[in-house]
């Protein structure tokens, strides 16, 4: 299983885990690049109209998308980010996780590592689970996360439509 995790900082820090059984990669980068306009880069849930990103969340739900929202609301960003990275790690083993993804978060990737290095040695899991940082450019299936993060995050409709994606809801004590 492959997982791509994107954040969003509105109202409280989430993460949102994308998860994508490997057969399934090809067929969601192929997907995703297809909403891209000409002359876009990426697809970015901010910056996109309420009709565009309705459209993208529905193809999402008949590609059978799934994710994990890991939430923490009354803490720094940066702690709230350490905090939700160890809760997804909690769930790495259950999902059989071998590739975690994570949208390159500049200020946060020096210690994101040392986080992951440490939280999968604990777990067992060093061997088994690579993780990645990279840009938006450079993986379109880390628009899904986006999509699903902005979503949640936004309430109302939208939270709506994006639950049809989410499994599980993790709300962390902060």
């Amino acid at each position: 299983m492959h997982v791509y995790v994107d954040e969003s900082k509105a109202k409280a820090y989430l993460l949102a885990a994308v998860m994508v059984p490997s057969g399934n990669l090809t067929k969601f980068r192929r997907i995703m690049k297809s909403f891209l306009m000409p002359g876009q880069g990426h697809i970015h849930f901010v910056n996109e109209k309420d009709s565009r990103r309705k459209q993208i969340l529905q193809a999402l739900d008949e590609l059978g998308v799934q994710a994990r929202i890991y939430r923490v609301a009354g803490l720094n960003p940066i702690v709230a980010r350490a905090v939700c990275i160890e809760a997804l790690m909690d769930d790495l083993v259950e999902l059989q996780v071998t590739s975690l993804n994570f949208e390159l978060e500049e200020s946060a990737k020096n210690s994101d590592v040392i986080l992951l290095r440490q939280g999968l040695e604990r777990r067992g899991l060093r061997a088994v689970t690579e993780y990645k940082h990279l840009g938006k450019s450079a993986e379109p299936i880390l628009w899904i996360a986006d999509a699903i993060a902005w979503s949640y995050a936004r309430g109302g409709d939208f939270r709506r439509r994006s639950l049809i994606l989410v499994e599980n809801v993790r709300e962390i004590a902060g």
